[in-house]
């Protein structure tokens, strides 16, 4: 059946890599399916970049919130709305489970909306813009979660696991330091995060790069001025095994994950990026779930740091944002940090 299919997943970017392993699934199932999908305007390449994807709908609700840039942008917003209008939709997945997402589901044409119900819903006002709710199993990984409420639809009780996905990169940059004639392995070391309290301290990093490159060749990445001047501290006297790599798009950033032998990251898009391209990953956890955001199979690994204020949570910590000390992430120990590492370096490379 040729279904015609609308993904309301808007951001984050993190988030959103977790989506996607679904497009696969939906391919799989409804193999002539047509899939769209309304990602925000600094998501949009890279949701174009996805060979599953058929059409973005670009939404910049960033510059809509204010009552003075709403008038401003009125015609931008009533093009939006009116693009949305225009086609028709079978089924309507909302990923996203807020209010944001409520009002586009609302105005978007399906004739199923499906999406989150009462228990999983992120806020309730969603609840009103969808007409068949779901709940994902408690404790679930986050691919799972998606991916239940799709089952759910299609009264699909089959296990599945996702496969292996790169984004289309015009041009994948040259690895500098190739390869040499020793046993060194290369690895990729994501070391930041939007959010400070998801990062290992820079002494920590550092501690460990002093042990990493003893082994293995490591590539840095980083994004930012302020990140790149992190990175270059981080690499100080370590240059002949650690190595910089320039800025790069998300799905170039991808496709040079694939001639790593594995990626050590924290919960970031880099991380979840890695998962999406099957390559082996070791993350670090503090106020997120290792267990609900860890990529899936049995070359991931990491670590869960311990909160020492007693705060608990399912996904992600209240106090993510908030927390003066970031005290679960950042004070996990050196030496269990290196152990649990060597393990799965060891793991890894037996195989």
């Amino acid at each position: 059946m040729a279904l015609k299919i609308l993904i309301v997943k808007t951001s984050s970017l993190g988030d959103i890599v977790h989506a996607m392993p679904v497009l696969d699934y939906l391919k799989e199932k409804c193999p002539k399916a047509t899939i769209d999908w309304i990602a925000e305007k600094g998501s949009l390449t890279f949701v174009r970049a996805h060979p599953l994807v058929d059409h973005v709908l670009c939404l910049d609700s960033k510059a809509w919130r204010s009552f003075f840039s709403f008038f401003k942008n009125w015609k931008e917003i009533r093009g939006f709305f009116k693009g949305l209008r225009q086609k028709e939709y079978d089924i309507l997945y909302d990923l996203q489970g807020n209010t944001k997402s409520a009002v586009i589901t609302l105005f978007a044409r399906a004739k199923q909306k499906v999406g989150f119900a009462k228990k999983t819903v992120h806020e309730w006002p969603n609840l009103l813009a969808t007409n068949r709710h779901f709940d994902s199993p408690p404790g679930a990984n986050i691919l799972h979660r998606n991916l239940s409420i799709i089952q759910a639809s299609l009264r699909d009780a089959a296990s599945w696991e996702a496969k292996p996905c790169l984004l289309t990169c015009d041009h994948v940059p040259t690895i500098p330091g190739g390869r040499d004639e020793t046993s060194q392995q290369r690895f990729m070391l994501c070391f930041s995060s939007r959010w400070e309290n998801k990062k290992l301290s820079s002494s920590m990093y550092r501690a460990f790069l002093e042990k990493f490159a003893q082994e293995d060749k490591v590539y840095v990445v980083y994004g930012s001025n302020q990140e790149k001047l992190e990175a270059e501290k981080l690499a100080a006297g370590l240059e002949k095994n650690v190595i910089l790599l320039p800025p790069m798009s998300l799905p170039c950033w991808q496709n040079v994950m694939t001639a790593m032998d594995g990626v050590i990251a924290v919960d970031s898009v880099g991380l979840h990026l890695a998962g999406l391209a099957g390559v082996p990953t070791f993350s670090f956890f503090g106020p997120s779930s290792m267990a609900v955001f860890r990529p899936l199979g049995k070359w991931h690994d990491g670590l869960q740091g311990a909160c020492p204020y007693d705060e608990s949570f399912d996904k992600r910590c209240a106090k993510l944002r908030s927390c003066p000390t970031g005290a679960c992430i950042k004070e996990i120990p050196l030496e269990e940090i290196w152990s649990r590492f060597q393990q799965w370096r060891s793991d890894l490379f037996r195989n």
